[in-house]
């Protein structure tokens, strides 16, 4: 289906720029003499483009609110030539600041400048600025909309680039409202790609910004009626973005802030009485552990004390019977960083230890740990770097001992096996057979 749909986007490309001359020649005698001829033309290219474009990519276009008819001036995100298209077609005399270099572009500069668009030099920024007012100013007995891009060129979908003040300039010179666009388009129809992705395109027409703010002000509304409404357009498309990650301590740091002064001192280097206490009460926990592989969490369970506590510094942790993949076992034999987090039930009181662990199989280590007479394989034996106490936010969020059964009508472990084996493992079967096999105990 890919490579049609790249055929069908070439083939699209191509009679877009034919149908523009095609247009324009045709009504080149009339716009010579009309510029409501010239406007009339551009309308028909652009209504021609919307509707081949679904011809032939699948691409769907939706003009959103209210497209102003009156003297505004129009600022919009700028993500490929399709929001221009969208955007001029839905006003009735739209007019564009743009490139000085598109103006000798052949057909689309001659219309440009009977429809009153203004050229921009970008490379000369203040005298550029300065021109631009001047140009804006004199084409004012055109009158239309004037449809400004403020980050001054197209903006690839997750790309940050900044507001250029020259909006604010021409909003303050011209006191008229301001009309904001947000689009998703670039999803669609990439920056320097052949490929126009079937969906639905939208252009948003925003609430007008009445003229009389400060220009500071101004920009800092407009760009963030127009990012946020370009970022909830995206999302619609499915478009993920670009994370703005945290990447340092500093940031981090800045982010979140100082914790108290509880939160410092609850850690300690070796267990507590009550550390003590809390740990030889629980029967579960999760054994966290880190390797070449990468990272793995195992739940570990006992019907007494998931530990045994030799000392304030170690801690002894049973291997008992399971599936046989050894994932912590193997990091662990690699890498002994380990972490492990104690949970008993009723209580939203947890209590985490960090440290380092060794893995032994010694007899009488582990004929300490007898169990119907068996033995575990190996004994975990923990060396405990720091504890603490846990926040307890989570299990209260989580209401985790309150909530009561919510498992009825959870997927079975036979139905995950079998979507994970795409099919090469029977999971009901599997489900059977994993009852029958309660019986053989737990050791």
């Amino acid at each position: 289906m890919l490579p049609l749909r790249w055929v069908l986007s070439l083939i699209f490309i191509i009679q877009m720029y034919l149908a523009m001359a095609v247009v324009a020649i045709a009504f080149a005698p009339f716009a010579l003499f009309s510029r409501n001829a010239a406007v009339k033309a551009c309308h028909v290219y652009c209504q021609w483009v919307i509707f081949s474009l679904r011809l032939l990519c699948g691409l769907r276009t939706e003009v959103r609110g209210a497209p102003p008819s009156d003297e505004v001036v129009i600022a919009a995100k700028h993500q490929s030539f399709l929001d221009i298209i969208l955007i001029y077609s839905a006003v009735p005399r739209g007019k564009f600041i743009m490139k000085r270099e598109l103006m000798w572009t052949p057909f689309l500069g001659q219309y440009a400048r009977r429809i009153g668009c203004v050229p921009v030099n970008r490379g000369k920024r203040g005298a550029a600025i300065a021109k631009m007012k001047a140009d804006v100013m004199a084409g004012t007995e055109f009158p239309g909309q004037l449809i400004i891009y403020p980050q001054g060129t197209r903006v690839a979908p997750g790309v940050a680039k900044p507001y250029k003040v020259g909006t604010g300039l021409l909003y303050e010179q011209l006191g008229q409202p301001c009309v904001p666009v947000g689009t998703n388009v670039g999803v669609f129809w990439p920056k320097r790609s052949i490929l126009r992705k079937p969906g639905l395109a939208v252009v948003e027409f925003l609430p007008r910004i009445e003229p009389g703010l400060p220009v500071a002000d101004f920009m800092e509304r407009l760009e963030t009626v127009v990012e946020t409404s370009s970022n909830t357009l995206m999302s619609e498309a499915g478009f993920r973005g670009v994370m703005d990650w945290i990447t340092d301590l500093d940031a981090l740091h800045s982010h979140y802030g100082t914790p108290g002064s509880p939160a410092l001192r609850k850690q300690a280097a070796r267990l507590t009485p009550a550390y003590r206490a809390f740990i030889m009460a629980s029967r579960f926990c999760i054994l966290s552990t880190v390797g070449p592989e990468g990272t793995d969490g195992s739940p570990r369970g006992d019907q007494g004390p998931v530990v045994m506590i030799e000392d304030d510094e170690t801690l002894l942790m049973p291997d008992w019977k399971g599936n046989e993949r050894i994932d912590s076992l193997r990091n662990i034999v690699r890498d002994g960083r380990v972490s492990l987090y104690f949970m008993v039930p009723g209580s939203t009181t947890s209590v985490r230890v960090n440290g380092t662990a060794r893995l032994t199989a010694d007899a009488g280590l582990c004929g300490r740990f007898e169990r119907d007479g068996k033995h575990p394989r190996t004994v975990i034996v923990i060396r405990l770097a720091e504890v603490y106490s846990q926040c307890a936010r989570a299990l209260q969020r989580s209401a985790l001992w309150t909530a009561g059964d919510q498992s009825g009508g959870l997927p079975t472990v036979g139905q995950m096996l079998q979507e994970a084996a795409n099919g090469e493992i029977d999971g009901a079967e599997y489900d059977r057979e994993r009852a029958g096999r309660a019986h053989l105990g737990w050791w």
